[in-house]
């Protein structure tokens, strides 16, 4: 009887058990980012991640993350730079020339049939629209499809390769066991490897890449890449835009107008309103801006201060988030925040590299178009 009180008695708990301190001290990132769902996908992909270091982890995160950017990101980027590039050379000079014939024809067309300011300004519109959904067609260049195929390619991959990399963390984290409860401790998985190498390998001031920086040196440095990397990004943007709006079909203002009057009736067309006629005030170029009227000017000043403002919005709203990405770097896994670290150096040397060379090539063009000249 005796002995079987022995047996079944309860192990007194101690006050301060190592399992309590190290929940204790994985508490940053674990009250940050909460437990992973078992997917076994994911689960998969971390095995195989844990199971072939190349030779350390840090080095085959690192050569992971060049070698899908490389094959996935990277050839996105360059598809949508060429789109941009085809588009201000091919479609805003055609847009150009489109634009002068419209403007004529849409005119001496309301002419005949008495048709007003407003409905003329419609009708060129529209059919200016028309123009511009063909050339987009025709040139593949949409800006729409432009602007949303990168980052559909991108953020799939660098949220599955963030899951992957935390929870390869999570597989080679020890996990706490309640030796309170000899059913539960029975009941405790056996891990099918021994990836304690993941979690005490040392990087530097890094002494596990399962716990956050301590000394916040990956997250700022992430921080100023992605601050650096937006003003770069809008540059390319104002760019790409001041294309754009050159290369959008406008609204004509007055002194787009058949006649030196605005008149419903469209008047008798004398050879310098014909000329007036021919241009369409986004798509003048900037030495004509002495011709247009004070309207005109007040419009073309309102399209410009919109245009500029929108910009202002976006490059804030990218700041704002480059800031947030310290504060959450600072709370994942080391191995996650080595993998933002190189994914956003990665993009910051690619779009300096890219817009390097794009500057080189229309120099080449300006120059060899002066050349002809």
């Amino acid at each position: 009887m005796l002995a079987s009180r022995s047996i079944t008695r309860r192990p007194r708990r101690p006050l301060l058990s190592p399992t309590h301190h190290h929940r204790h001290h994985r508490r940053r990132h674990a009250s940050f980012l909460p437990a992973l769902p078992a997917l076994p996908s994911l689960t998969s992909l971390s095995e195989l991640l844990l199971a072939h270091p190349l030779p350390t982890y840090t080095s085959t995160i690192v050569l992971l993350t060049l070698g899908v950017r490389t094959a996935f990101t990277l050839p996105a980027t360059v598809w949508a730079r060429q789109r941009m590039q085809r588009m201000r050379e091919l479609v805003r000079p055609e847009m150009q020339r489109v634009n002068d014939r419209l403007a004529v024809e849409v005119a001496r067309e309301s002419k005949r049939k008495r048709l007003g300011y407003d409905e003329y300004k419609k009708e060129l519109k529209k059919q200016l629209a028309t123009a511009q959904s063909a050339l987009f067609k025709q040139h593949h260049c949409h800006p729409l499809a432009t602007a949303l195929v990168p980052p559909l390619i991108h953020i799939p991959i660098f949220l599955l390769l963030s899951l992957t990399i935390r929870q390869a963390s999570a597989l080679a984290t020890p996990q706490p066991i309640d030796l309170s409860s000899a059913s539960a401790a029975s009941a405790a998985p056996i891990p099918a490897a021994d990836y304690t190498a993941f979690a005490s390998e040392h990087v530097g001031w890094l002494t596990s890449l399962v716990e956050p920086d301590p000394r916040m040196i990956i997250p700022f440095a992430i921080g100023l890449m992605a601050f650096t990397n937006v003003e770069v990004m809008q540059n390319w943007r104002r760019a790409g835009s001041h294309a754009v709006v050159e290369a959008a079909p406008t609204t004509p203002t007055a002194s787009a107008t058949p006649t030196t009057k605005i008149r419903p009736n469209f008047g008798r067309l004398s050879s310098s309103a014909k000329h007036r006629t021919t241009r369409s005030p986004l798509l003048q170029n900037e030495t004509d801006a002495g011709n247009l009227s004070p309207q005109d000017a007040r419009r073309r000043e309102v399209d410009v201060k919109a245009g500029t403002m929108r910009e202002r919005v976006v490059g804030n709203v990218m700041r704002i988030l480059a800031v947030v990405t310290v504060g959450i770097a600072a709370e994942v896994p080391a191995a996650v925040a080595i993998y933002w670290f190189t994914s956003t150096g990665y993009t910051l040397v690619q779009n300096i590299v890219l817009g390097y060379l794009d500057r080189r090539a229309a120099s080449s063009s300006a120059a060899a178009a002066a050349a002809q000249k």
